[in-house]
Formats: C-alpha cells, structure tokens, sequence
C-alpha cells in the first residue's frame, strides 16, 4: 500500500527536507498512520524534528492530518490509511 507524506508548506525548507532529499513528499507504506510514519524515518532517518519524540511517541510539536481530518479526532496514530490517502505534517509555530 502506498500513501505519501506531505511536509506543510511553513516546513517544506531546510531543515526537513535537508533529510528528505529536498523533497516535500513523501512515498510511504504501512496500514495505520505510525506505520507509515516509521516507514518515512527507515527510509530517512535524518528527518529532523523527527515525527516521533525521544519516548517513541508521536511528536506534540506536530499536528498529523489524514486526507485533510486532524488524527485527534480519529484514533490518533493507530487511525487506518488505504493506498492513495495522504499524511500532513504541521508543525506547531510558538514563539512571540
């Protein structure tokens, strides 16, 4: 099953996509959404912020989406993807 992963446009620059060969997709496989979001880092493990944080969970700096729908409101990163759907990375933006 293959899904992409989209890098938000606010992040598609250095530093991530130093990692992903300047690319702000993509191609993954997996079932759930941690599936494919550890196939990304298999296949890149430089990405930097990772997706996950040191305790091997999602990483809270980031807000997950599934064809557009907030993972929160799903079943987080257990929610189902099927070949074709899309993940979106977006980083949370704090400072003042």
């Amino acid at each position: 099953m293959t899904l992409r992963i989209k890098v938000s446009a606010s992040y598609v620059k250095p530093p991530i996509t130093n990692h992903t060969d300047n690319k702000s997709e993509i191609v993954c496989n997996g079932s759930t959404v941690e599936e494919v979001l550890r196939n990304a880092v298999s296949k890149h493990p430089n990405i930097k912020p990772s997706p996950f944080d040191e305790n091997n969970h999602l990483n809270p700096f980031f807000k997950f989406y599934v064809n557009e729908t907030n993972i929160s409101l799903l079943q987080e990163e257990k929610t189902k993807v099927e070949s074709g759907d899309e993940i979106l990375m977006v980083p949370l933006i704090v400072g003042g």
